[in-house]
Formats: structure tokens, C-alpha cells, sequence
């Protein structure tokens, strides 16, 4: 998964670069919900230890 969220981060930054903004905006905030269950607090430990790339919107 951790190669997943970047990609889709990427994505839709590229995304709001070419006027998409609504639908960049939308796709990290499905990503942030997915990422604030508790199942996924590693990722977020991960993350908070540098070991993650930061996002990119």
C-alpha cells in the first residue's frame, strides 16, 4: 500500500496542475478518510517518523 498513496497523491496533483481541482481535492480527501481509520495507524506512525512521503496537495 505505502507505494499506492503516494502514486495517488501524485496523481492528483497532476490532476489540479491541469485545472481539476475539484476532482484532486476529491481524491486526496477519499485518501485522508481512508488513512484516518485505525486500521491504517501505521501508516500514519510511518509517516510521522519520516519514513513517508509528506503530500503533495
Amino acid at each position: 500500500m505505502q507505494a499506492v498513496i503516494p502514486e495517488a497523491r501524485e496523481l492528483a496533483a497532476k490532476a489540479a496542475a491541469e485545472g481539476r481541482k475539484g476532482q484532486a481535492d476529491a481524491v486526496n480527501a477519499v485518501i485522508d478518510s481512508i488513512l484516518a481509520r485505525p486500521e491504517h495507524a501505521w501508516y500514519l506512525a510511518e509517516k510521522a517518523a519520516g519514513a513517508v512521503p509528506a503530500k503533495t496537495h
